[in-house]
This record gives structure tokens, sequence and C-alpha cells, in this order.
């Protein structure tokens, strides 16, 4: 854990300690699940029954609120209180996540550098590639760099326990506070990445004239 300010802030989140298996085994109960909830709140709507009507009406009400908040993280940046135990991982963006998760299964699975392969997978958010378009950086030659690093292998058996142990989440964390995000966005995570000490991440700097302050002000 990490204190900051009136916090004791760090990240958790079950998903990114399972393995691949666990993870797909995850989303196919999720999926039933859904599937099985969605079967029952049509056939609640169509009964001759009112009352059972009414509770699919409610359930109907459960799915539009699902609809509308698909996009938004577990949390509001804006609704953070202070108190001890702050898990930051309810406050990042299902976008940002999810360039996390994929980066972290990758670099597990194929023993690629973390930091260079989230890099790319940040690289298919819009808003990280808007981001770099206005630094004047093209994603072509972005991505021309990098995939020939992601060819090298690297001996962390563990991404995560190394993501756990280095500022770059809490940073992206911070990031998004400063910047009054609703959530942590793809874009937080990138210049938090581009403040982490790695050799590929610095070549970049050096290469594109990219700085963690170029980032920001291009958010």
């Amino acid at each position: 854990m990490t204190l900051s300010e009136n916090y004791t802030v760090y990240f958790d989140d079950p998903r990114l300690r399972m393995s691949g298996v666990g993870r797909f085994i995850v989303r196919v109960f999720s999926g039933i699940g859904y599937l099985f909830f969605a079967t029952l709140t049509a056939l609640l709507l169509i009964s001759d029954v009112r009352g059972l009507q009414f509770l699919g009406a409610f359930f109907l009400l459960f799915w539009g609120d699902r609809l509308i908040h698909y996009h938004d993280s577990d949390m509001h940046l804006e609704e953070l209180k202070t108190e001890a135990g702050l898990n930051i991982a309810h406050y990042f963006y299902p976008g940002t996540f999810t360039a996390l998760e994929r980066a972290l299964v990758i670099a597990g699975a194929s023993h690629q550098p973390f930091h260079i392969t989230l890099l790319k997978e940040l690289l298919k958010n819009s808003q990280v590639q808007e981001l770099f378009s206005r630094l004047d950086v093209e994603e072509k030659t972005l991505k021309e760099k990098i995939d020939p690093w992601l060819g090298e292998k690297n001996a962390e058996r563990n991404p995560y326990e190394t993501v756990l142990a280095s500022p770059l989440l809490l940073n992206a964390f911070h990031q998004a506070r400063t910047n009054k995000h609703h959530s942590v966005q793809p874009g937080d995570l990138t210049a938090a990445l581009f403040d982490i000490d790695d050799p590929y991440i610095e070549r970049l700097t050096h290469t594109f004239s990219i700085t963690p302050e170029n980032i920001v002000e291009a958010l």
C-alpha cells in the first residue's frame, strides 16, 4: 500500500490476479447469468399476471441503468471521501481497465516488456490516438517503433506484481484527480506511463520529444 494525502491508497482487482483460464470461466458464467436474467425479464413482461409484469418492469429498469452506465467506472472521483483503505481500482474507466488487463495477459503469457505492451493496448483507444495526434506523433510511426521491442523477452513472470510495486497506477489516479476527470481515463494512464522509469519509454521520450507534461497539456 502507498500512503498518499489522507488516504491509504492501493489497487486491487481479483480479475487481474486470475489466470487466463480463470478469466475465461468467469466471463462464460457471467454471460450465461446475463442471458438468463434477460430471458427472465422478457418472460415476466409478457406474463398475464400483473404482479409478474411489474417485476419484469423493475428488471427492465435495471437493464436501462446498466445500459446508461455501461461506460462508467464503478465509482466517480467527485464522490471520493476521506477514508482509509481506498481501492483506486473502482475509479478506473472501463476502457482504461481493459487496456491494462489485456497488457497484463499478453505480457504474462509472452513475456513481452509490460510497459510497451500497455502502450500498444492504449493506442487502440480513440482518446489516446487523439492525444498523440495533438502532439504531432503519428500512431503508425509510434507503432512501427514499438513493434520490434515487443519481440524482446522479459524475465518478469508476473507483470501484475510488478505493476502493483510501481507508482504507475497511483500516478494515473492522481493525474485523473488533477485533471478533474470523473474516472481514470486512458489518457491519464498514458501520462503516468511516460513518467515511469523504463528504458523503452525513455527511448520514445527522446525519439518523439514526448514528456508527461506534454501529454497532460494535450489531454
